[in-house]
């Protein structure tokens, strides 16, 4: 039986996990699609930052909260427990 080949194509919002059709060289298979909406909302959408500038006086964007690091970081566990799951590990 040959080892499959997967792929795993990830942002901070999206995770695909993609499998190589053996039969056709070319082809990819969705696997597993997992997503996290909440990393597309910004700031106060989000409910991590109050809206306007987090610096009073100074103009340009806030800096990234760390709520939202937090959720990242919670998202890419999710998808390295998914990641484990599809290949027998967990």
């Amino acid at each position: 039986m040959d080892t499959p080949n997967w792929a795993l194509v990830a942002n901070g919002s999206m995770a695909r996990l993609l499998e190589l059709d053996p039969a056709a060289a070319t082809h990819w298979t969705e696997r597993q699609c997992l997503t996290h909406p909440a990393a597309r909302l910004h700031g106060s959408a989000a409910g991590h930052e109050p809206p306007g500038h987090s610096i009073a006086g100074r103009s340009g964007p806030a800096p990234r909260s760390e709520a939202a690091a937090q959720d990242r970081r919670t998202f890419a566990r999710e998808v390295a427990h998914a990641l484990r799951e599809a290949v027998g590990t967990a």
